[in-house]
């Protein structure tokens, strides 16, 4: 999409809603067509050129997955790149979960195998994953990845790019509430400080509760009453706060 320039791009822009605002710039959805155009702040807030070419932002445009959310579009003012659209992912960042309770482990399970041979897939590909923490999405059945403009190509190793990713999924089961239960047990404190995949974490996990609880668990909330909810040494940032990292909207949640 081309405008003639800033005053033509923010009437358009008006026309639009605003859904947040992060470290590389500013987000609108059309409601219409279900479309995010997301704006660099260099360019939004200073006229300044953010450095990116079209080929930069639709590069890996053609790797058909279920899971990464790659730009549609690229958003011009004259010959300048000054953003890009992307399909609205009706989801909720996992950091706008206050806690684990509700997530129902089943389905959780399911999503993070389908993830991992998504990242397979790039990996195969030659891209490299870049700032994927914060930025996965969950609808209660499957992860979706936004944010995905700053991948580049490159010769990366599976365990590099599934890094993040696993450590985001276990900080979320466990950071604030049940660190206490893998404190106390050295094999799953090594399970969930090591390299192991978030799905064999999750696992262990799971049957480690159930072993406690002599029950099935299916959601962590029938383990409730093993939580340290007082534990004040997080590092997993939830309801992340306005301004200070990512902006989240409301009930569909929009890390950027």
């Amino acid at each position: 999409m081309k405008f003639r320039s800033k005053e033509e791009l923010d009437s358009f822009l008006s026309t639009l809603k605003f859904i947040g605002e992060g470290c590389q710039g500013l987000c609108f959805l059309d409601k219409k067509t279900n479309q995010v155009y997301k704006i660099y702040s260099e360019y939004y807030y200073d006229l300044e050129d953010a450095g990116y070419t079209d080929s930069d932002i639709m590069e890996f445009g053609q790797i058909s997955n279920s899971t990464f959310i790659w730009p549609n579009g690229v958003i011009w003012v004259d010959d300048i790149v000054v953003g890009y659209t992307h399909s609205y992912v009706n989801a909720k960042n996992f950091c706008e979960f206050k806690d684990p309770f509700k997530v129902n482990l089943d389905n959780l399970s399911y999503a993070v195998y389908k993830a991992n041979e998504d990242i397979k897939l790039l990996t195969d590909n030659g891209v490299k994953i870049y700032d994927l923490m914060y930025n996965l999405m969950y609808d209660g059945k499957r992860i979706k990845v936004i944010d995905t403009a700053d991948f580049w190509k490159g010769v990366p190793t599976y365990l590099e790019n599934v890094e993040y990713f696993n450590n985001e999924i276990k900080m979320f089961l466990v950071d604030c509430y049940f660190n206490n239960i893998v404190l106390n047990d050295e094999r799953l404190y090594k399970l969930y400080k090591g390299n192991t995949s978030a799905l064999t974490f999750l696992r262990e996990f799971r049957l480690y509760l159930e072993k406690i609880k002599k029950q099935e668990i299916k959601y962590l909330g029938q383990a409730r009453d093993l939580a340290n909810v007082d534990f004040s040494e997080h590092q997993y940032e939830r309801e992340i706060i306005k301004g200070v990292r990512k902006t989240i909207n409301g009930g569909n949640g929009y890390g950027i």
